[in-house]
């Protein structure tokens, strides 16, 4: 591998740190984001996290799972404690820590299941929450 495509050792602090100014440019001129938001923003790294699972590009695989990980992780996320929305949530993060796990070993396949378990939790979760908002 050349010097130039080399992956700095401090990158997952600099992913951290792109995720937290992301964040930080919602609260510019609001107080919270929307969810309408922070769902543009996750499906924007889903699209980018396709692209890389279809050309094995596992650097950007790791960053788009990290990514994903962290908006979940997030207190804006959390806008529920529905039991099924926790459920959901806690299943998306252990999704993206699969996908990042498989992209650190290269698995093409690994890669693929994860994203396809990911995708799945987010259906789900989307599923739930838009039927639960027709409960009384």
């Amino acid at each position: 591998m050349d010097a130039s495509r080399k992956r700095p050792r401090g990158l997952p602090a600099l992913l951290a740190m792109a995720v937290l100014l992301t964040a930080a440019a919602f609260h510019a001129g609001q107080s919270d984001p929307t969810k309408e938001e922070l769902m543009r923003v996750k499906k924007s790294y889903a699209h980018r996290l396709l692209d890389a699972v279809v050309l094995q590009d596992y650097p950007t695989i790791r960053e788009e799972a990290f990514r994903l990980k962290a908006v979940a992780e997030t207190e804006d996320w959390n806008i529920s404690t529905d039991e099924v929305y926790v459920r959901n949530t806690d299943a998306f993060i252990r999704a993206a820590d699969s996908l990042m796990k498989a992209a650190d070993t290269k698995n093409a396949e690994g890669t693929a299941l994860a994203y396809m378990d990911l995708t799945l939790q987010c259906v789900q979760c989307h599923r739930h929450m838009k039927e639960s908002s027709r409960l009384p």
